[in-house]
């Protein structure tokens, strides 16, 4: 018989009405000063229950969401840090939440009941990352694992550190016990390792075998040239009772442990791509596995037999938790939706939410500024309407498992993008992206308005960038020849550009759809259309971040040292903006965008973990103001055609809108 609150999810008979309120507008949740409104949820890294299974914490690349499980509503959203949240651990009572995670230099823990923040806890200087954590059996004590490399423990309530210890590295996964005795880590290697909540190795498993016999470095090279998967542990989970460990890996088998008796119980095969999240069912009698193919399987621990298989996602699978009834699977994807299943039949009970989008790759407001479309990494588009910031519908006719290039025109109507067939893996620790194409697709052209395909273009090869001319009627190309561009028509080759060998990670025309612009990796090349010169007008060697003033008179780029304005009819730079020396070191941006009327500069980037946006005066070089609110790299910049608001990008999976005026005028 199903549980109280799965019957509410599926008859939705009762709202539950939690002192917090629920976030009726979820765009306005949390958000930063200056902002008026966050589109998407970001992310999704790790879901937890609370114990008494009404409420699911899921911790993104923005901060932590929790809904309602009854009633499918968002009651709050936990903002506050800077990174993304890969630690959640309810308090054993159900009333306090601790998050943290990676680039966080601090653990918070929240009050459920009133949403307020109970006590912050602060991580070891230039220590910024927490791994995981788990609250003691009675509640008082919340222990983490520091950035793999120390052991933390704090008093709950004072926040005063009560264990800091250092530890040999403790890997890339980690999971604690329910009562935060014990902990498991894995490594590259794909070994498992056993520890105390005091950081004493206890023992040591053999775990996974790498696919590369030899040492280290042999593997790793061999692994980077062939392109093969190493048998890193990408993810584990404990049992509720502590007894048995299971593990995942790149080399796309789980394996399920004896924890006393330090034997391996079985090696389940199945999954023919990385598996990227792991689950054992609250009676340990079920193991659930996810891959980065959108799968997920169900594992028979005693019979050692694959029960069922669920499909439905159409993206990694990268969470998953059972109910603490063990009655229902809930998983989380890279497409942005959490589904709840029945672990038995495997049969999908329901899409819990939606909106927990990956990556932001490409942004663009419609002409008359009413809606905006938002491009995500796998080639699918959101729509939102900027008067009331409600999500309006997705277009997914060109969507992939990646997408490489991809462009929007300045007006919302054309969509250009290159799929690939492939996975990508979020590797913990560091979450670094692993990729392996299997074959790309043909360049596709879209007219977003009638949802129609333009058949025209049939151009071949393989390409970074794509850019539309601000009259949509040119696009261009980058390959690895050079810049292509063609009548968006009649498919006509117009220019073919030698870049040297030197392939182009981002294109841009100029305002006046005169000079084209295009930047990789060792530097920056600027085309005059209307001369037919096959030679650039400019090369230079700064290759971060790309824009043309309002004018099209002067180009801003950058490198580590800082960033430039030079003017196109000029060999030296007008302003030449070199970040101050207290700003040098840790500082770097990759993306700008002039104010519609030329007198401001919108440079978006990092400083050390920060990433922020500045605004900076073009006619004295002074900064103006600063905007924080993304937690991943920003993406993308971009006005509304009225100049009346700036919208961010970010591979947090968000959009941020910011009120220029406010944000102009600020003192």
């Amino acid at each position: 018989m199903k549980t109280k609150y799965l019957l509410f999810i599926i008859c939705l008979l009762t709202v539950v009405i939690l002192p917090i309120g629920f976030c009726q507008d979820n765009t306005q949740a949390g958000l930063p000063e200056g902002a008026i409104a966050r589109l998407g949820k970001g992310g999704i890294n790790i879901m937890r229950f609370s114990p008494d299974g009404t409420r699911l914490a899921v911790g993104t690349d923005v901060g932590v969401w929790l809904y309602d499980v009854a009633s499918r509503k968002e009651t709050a959203l936990f903002t506050g840090h800077t990174g993304q949240i890969n630690a959640l651990a309810f308090s054993p009572d159900g009333k306090l939440l601790a998050s943290g995670g990676i680039k966080n230099r601090i653990v918070q823990v929240w009050e459920l009941e009133t949403g307020r923040k109970h006590t912050t806890l602060r991580l070891t200087d230039n220590i910024y990352s927490m791994a995981s954590l788990a609250f003691s059996k009675d509640g008082k004590k919340l222990v983490g694992v520091e950035d793999l490399w120390g052991i933390k423990h704090w008093d709950v309530n004072t926040g005063r550190v009560l264990l800091d210890e250092l530890i040999e590295r403790a890997d890339d996964a980690i999971v604690f016990s329910q009562d935060g005795s014990t902990f498991a880590s894995g490594n590259k290697d794909g070994k498992l390792l056993l520890w105390t909540d005091t950081g004493q190795q206890i023992a040591e498993l053999k775990g996974h075998s790498s696919f590369v016999k030899g040492d280290g470095l042999t593997r790793q090279i061999i692994s980077d040239v062939f392109n093969l998967p190493p048998a890193k542990i990408s993810t584990l989970d404990l049992s509720t009772d502590g007894k048995l460990l299971a593990s995942a890996s790149l080399d796309e088998t789980v394996q399920v442990w004896d924890i006393d008796k330090r034997s391996k119980l079985a090696t389940f095969k199945g999954h023919n791509v990385a598996v990227s999240a792991v689950a054992f069912s609250p009676d340990a009698k079920t193991v659930a596995s996810g891959d980065v193919k959108k799968k997920i399987k169900l594992w028979d621990v005693s019979s050692r037999r694959e029960r069922a298989t669920l499909t439905g996602h159409t993206r990694r699978v990268c969470a998953l938790v059972f109910s603490p009834d063990g009655d229902t699977l809930v998983s989380g994807s890279d497409d942005g939706t959490i589904r709840f299943w029945n672990p038995v039949t495997g049969e999908e009970i329901t899409t819990f939410t939606s909106g927990h989008k990956k990556s932001v790759k490409s942004i663009a407001f419609t002409e008359n500024d009413t809606n905006l479309a938002i491009a995500a990494f796998d080639g699918t588009i959101d729509v939102w309407s900027l008067k009331n910031h409600r999500y309006l519908k997705t277009f997914a006719d060109g969507q992939s498992d990646l997408t490489q290039a991809i462009a929007l025109s300045s007006d919302a109507k054309l969509f250009a993008c290159q799929g690939y067939n492939g996975t990508l893996v979020s590797i913990p620790y560091r979450f670094k992206n692993w990729e392996k194409s299997r074959g790309h697709r043909p360049l596709q052209l879209w007219e977003l308005n009638k949802g129609l395909e333009l058949p025209v273009l049939t151009q071949k090869g393989i390409y970074r960038a794509f850019a539309f001319s601000p009259d949509n009627k040119i696009l261009s190309g980058s390959i690895s020849r050079g810049i292509r561009g063609w009548d968006v028509i009649t498919g006509n080759e117009l220019f073919h550009f030698d870049t040297k060998g030197k392939t182009a990670k981002r294109l841009a025309f100029s305002p006046d759809g005169k000079k084209l612009a295009a930047q990789s990796s060792f530097g920056t090349m600027v085309w005059d259309l209307n001369s037919g010169d096959p030679d650039p007008i400019l090369d230079s060697q700064c290759n971060a971040g790309l824009s043309f003033s309002p004018d099209s008179g002067t180009i801003a780029f950058g490198d580590h040292h800082g960033f430039y304005l030079r003017k196109l009819d000029a060999a030296q730079a007008i302003v030449g903006i070199e970040l101050p020396d207290k700003y040098k070191v840790g500082e770097y941006y990759s993306e700008f965008t002039f104010s519609p009327d030329g007198t401001a500069l919108v440079a978006a980037g990092r400083d050390f973990w920060d990433v922020q946006i500045k605004v900076w005066d073009i006619g004295t070089g002074s900064e103006l103001t600063t905007l924080a609110g993304h937690t991943q790299r920003i993406t993308t910049l971009t006005f509304s055609h009225n100049g009346k608001v700036l919208a961010s990008g970010s591979s947090d999976g968000t959009v941020l809108l910011w009120d220029w005026e406010k944000i102009s005028t600020k003192p």
